[in-house]
């Protein structure tokens, strides 16, 4: 229904990595090559090795962390299950041994984006949702917005749990086919655009992946993609933003 706020499950990514966006046009974030653990070092992060160490800002938009994780059917064992019951959900994250080197290996890991999450709070003193709302709703005329409950650090949840009615949905995308330009005002900057439209890493079923967008760069589609069919689609060449909220099944 169109003026009906919908749960967009992990379109909610493609929003943080919007707010991440924001963070780097406003000179909070320095670069996206910053290391993870550098910025969380008020936390006693485990199993420090090299390659978390080399972990960075754009190795978790891109979903290669390299972080050990299990995230597919949601049973309670899974790492994004315990993640959730865990009273410091970012430490939980950080804390995961690594399984490969950032940058050499495409997973999906929930925890990437409530890392994120957890960053903008750190470096705004807001929460995602507040640093959105002053930020990116405010300047859209995006009303329709709700997200959920804080955890207890003060953070949002970076990975699902935004909603949003579909023409909300729309101008997130129309944000996206303008090269990130709304009103006259460069709200994220056209590099950052560009990478989610080439989708630089390969994705699984065919899919490309960049700055938490999933892209197929041979159709010039990219897109916002959550559970059950909630769907933000950018056709640059067609100038299209297609919208799609739903309770489908995920096969």
């Amino acid at each position: 229904v169109a003026g009906i706020s919908h749960d967009l499950r992990s379109v909610t990514k493609s929003i943080v990595s919007t707010l991440t966006a924001i963070e780097l046009q406003q000179c909070i974030l320095d670069s996206t090559d910053h290391p993870i653990i550098d910025l969380f070092s008020d936390k006693h992060i485990l199993h420090v090795d090299e390659d978390k160490k080399a972990m960075t800002i754009q190795s978790l938009l891109d979903m290669t962390s390299g972080l050990e994780w299990t995230e597919k059917a949601y049973t309670p064992d899974e790492t994004i299950m315990r993640m959730y019951r865990n009273p410091d959900r970012t430490a939980f994250v950080l804390n995961q041994p690594m399984s490969s080197a950032p940058g050499s290996k495409f997973y999906y890991n929930s925890g990437n984006p409530y890392v994120l999450s957890a960053l903008i709070t750190k470096k705004t003193g807001q929460s995602a949702f507040d640093f959105a709302k002053k930020e990116l709703f405010g300047p859209l005329g995006i009303k329709s917005a709700k997200w959920g409950s804080l955890d207890a650090q003060g953070v949002t949840d970076g990975e699902a749990g935004l909603s949003l009615s579909p023409h909300d949905m729309a101008r997130i995308g129309y944000l996206y086919l303008h090269d990130g330009m709304w009103d006259g005002r460069q709200i994220i900057a056209p590099s950052w655009v560009e990478r989610a439209r080439q989708g630089s890493v390969a994705a699984t079923f065919g899919y490309h992946y960049a700055n938490l967008w999933w892209s197929l760069p041979e159709k010039d589609a990219y897109m916002a993609r959550g559970r059950h069919s909630q769907l933000i689609l950018v056709l640059p060449k067609l100038d299209i933003v297609a919208t799609m909220t739903g309770i489908l099944r995920d096969d």
